[in-house]
């Protein structure tokens, strides 16, 4: 399993996907290898023109992280995010924003700290027209990504989502100080 996971982390997806599809013969009902699998699916899929076989790999990373996460709603990642997040981004990047929110929605109940889910909810409330819904995710993940920011200076995807919120709740230069930050780390 960590095999495969330093795998998808470091864009090795075919390895990624042997090694994990290894701990999965291993243990059948291993949820983190399940929902990693299905990363690694989404992420091949990721990179393949739209047609059948996208939508296969697409299909089968869904069913991955569906199955580990009916074993273990919790599960959250080597980074601490919720496995919900990635299965969001799937839902996402297939237009399917019901199902995105809904699973985003389930990974601010695993990682209520973390601006990641709240980001992204912010994002798809914006694409549905629900700028009331915008504007109260931003300003939670404003302050969740000030708490980040504060507790890991290096944590560039926090300057990435405090930047973000700043910049749909109007504070410029707020958002300009994040930036500098954003370019130190």
């Amino acid at each position: 399993y960590r095999l495969g996971y330093v795998c998808v982390q470091s864009g090795q997806l075919d390895d990624a996907v042997g090694y994990l599809t290894r701990a999965l013969e291993i243990d059948p009902e291993f949820p983190l290898a399940m929902a990693a699998l299905g990363y690694a699916y989404r992420r091949q899929a990721e990179k393949m023109e739209a047609g059948l076989e996208r939508e296969r790999l697409m299909n089968m990373a869904e069913r991955c992280m569906l199955d580990g996460l009916a074993l273990s709603p919790k599960l959250v990642d080597d980074d601490g995010e919720s496995w919900w997040g990635s299965l969001g981004g799937l839902y996402r990047r297939r237009g399917l924003n019901e199902q995105a929110i809904r699973a985003y929605q389930q990974a601010a109940e695993v990682t209520p700290h973390s601006s990641y889910p709240f980001s992204n909810l912010a994002m798809l409330y914006m694409g549905a027209q629900d700028r009331d819904g915008m504007l109260r995710m931003f300003k939670r993940v404003e302050r969740l990504a000030k708490g980040e920011t504060q507790a890991d200076v290096d944590n560039y995807w926090a300057y990435a989502d405090l930047l973000t919120s700043q910049l749909a709740l109007g504070k410029f230069s707020d958002a300009e100080e994040a930036l500098q930050s954003l370019f130190d780390t």
